[in-house]
């Protein structure tokens, strides 16, 4: 089995050479400084992430395999760089594309970057629970047909909250028409190394996955991979990769990816295997619960597929806010809170006793719960009124008015809570009556939005 990256980096720590290079600290390990030791640049030994030819090009062929694509790349500037770059390998500016409505910021700014002209494509919502499902093949069949000139389409599966979509349909009638497919699988880093969690995006037949190992895997915040089916795009994307990637790689970072490969190669099976028992259990226990409800798929209108390793949990008539807020005052620390469920993400790193500590603490919420509290409703997005580009409207002139001004008035600018990341508004779209609604009822849940009326009280607009 070859070396570990982070093994050559500690060989090298210890090897007494002394540093006269980037970066700055030296290797010495400052009392802010986490990990200077193994903090180098490209010297010697260590390839370069932007031209790999040695250690580099081997992990990275290594994780190819590891996770079933035809190449790998290695991102340390998070998904979203991976996102921006796929976006700029398979469009051309002005470029039409089709995108899901739920899409991330980042497929955002690709759209604003490259002035692509995006048609949305709606996802199913279940209002019962206030959540984006799944996007259908024929909502993927009839875009197709109406927009025939698209450069690419882009999905996001799993979302947020862990629903996945019919990737292999869907990438069969896109490759049909001749449209690359581009897939944020962010949350999905861990799919597909056991039956008990959905197919990877990758084994869909998607041109580009973009993933992210820090979310749902062992591995440094930021850090996330690139898959590609198609290595005809394999230099293209590297060029990309080039723009919107920074040409000063962190290497705890880059052993960090490496590790992780390794980790699931030597002891995935045992890993994900553990973490689906825990997850089993504790979703059998959980349903012992009286007010409290621990989502499954089987009770979400509209899902294709569903992750398991995602808990939505619901409380009778207790808005999301004060559930989370009762969670972490007990010692439990959720991802979000949306208007009346909390998210708590789950990992192979996360042991029995970790659900076992999840679980007594519904359990002493669940018995204290109050049912006559009052009912707290599901957000519903409404669909966006478009009425013009993103990158025109990013660049008109606009004046910043009131809540009340804004009614019937073009957005200037992205109006969204983070997380998940999903524009209410986008630049372009007209800020309707049932925009207003959503966003005022939102911030009545506690929900926070950037840029937006909470921060500035204003909304740009533009007549």
């Amino acid at each position: 089995m070859r070396k570990r990256l982070f093994d050559l980096l500690s060989d090298y720590a210890q090897s007494g050479m002394q540093p006269f290079h980037m970066p700055g600290h030296k290797r010495r390990n400052f009392d802010y400084l986490i990990g200077a030791d193994l903090d180098i640049t490209e010297i010697p030994g260590f390839d370069d992430l932007h031209d790999p030819s040695e250690i580099l090009k081997e992990s990275q062929t290594f994780a190819a395999a590891v996770f079933g694509a035809k190449q790998a790349f290695y991102l340390i500037n998070g998904s979203t760089c991976g996102i921006l770059a796929a976006l700029y390998t398979v469009c051309n500016k002005g470029d039409p594309v089709l995108m899901a409505r739920n899409c991330h910021l980042s497929v955002y700014n690709g759209v604003e970057l490259l002035s692509l002209e995006p048609t949305y494509i709606y996802p199913v919502f279940d209002m019962q629970h206030g959540i984006y499902t799944s996007v259908t093949p024929q909502s993927v069949e009839a875009a197709l047909q109406n927009c025939p000139d698209a450069a690419a389409l882009v999905l996001t599966s799993p979302t947020y909250d862990g629903v996945t979509s019919d990737l292999p349909a869907i990438c069969r009638l896109a490759h049909a028409h001749d449209v690359r497919v581009i897939v944020d699988a962010a949350h999905g880093a861990h799919f597909g190394f056991d039956a008990y969690f959905p197919q990877a995006a990758v084994a869909s037949g998607a041109d580009i996955v973009i993933t992210s190992l820090h979310k749902t895997l062992p591995s440094l915040t930021g850090t996330a991979l690139a898959l590609l089916n198609d290595p005809g795009l394999g230099q293209s994307f590297m060029h990309s990769l080039s723009i919107f990637e920074t040409s000063s790689p962190s290497y705890p970072m880059l052993a960090s990816i490496d590790g992780c490969v390794h980790l699931i190669q030597e002891h995935g099976s045992v890993l994900f295997s553990k973490w689906a028992d825990n997850l089993r259990a504790f979703r059998n226990d959980a349903k012992q619960l009286v007010h409290i409800q621990v989502l499954e798929e089987n009770e979400i209108s509209g899902a294709f597929g569903y992750d398991p390793g995602k808990l939505l949990l619901f409380c009778a008539g207790m808005p999301g806010r004060e559930l989370y807020a009762q969670l972490r005052a007990r010692g439990i620390e959720p991802e979000m809170y949306g208007a009346n469920y909390v998210l708590a993400m789950t990992s192979p790193a996360d042991d029995a006793e970790s659900f076992s500590a999840l679980l007594q603490v519904l359990f002493d919420i669940d018995k204290r719960c109050n049912t006559k509290m009052r009912k707290s409703d599901s957000l519903y997005l409404p669909a966006g009124e478009k009425a013009r580009g993103v990158y025109a409207a990013m660049r008109s002139a606009y004046t910043c008015v009131g809540i009340a001004a804004a009614r019937g008035k073009i957005s200037a600018e992205y109006i969204y809570a983070y997380p998940p990341g999903i524009p209410a508004v986008v630049p372009g779209e007209r800020i309707t009556d049932a925009v207003l609604l959503y966003i005022t009822a939102a911030e009545q849940c506690g929900i926070k939005f950037r840029h937006s009326i909470s921060i500035i009280n204003e909304i740009a607009v533009t007549e």
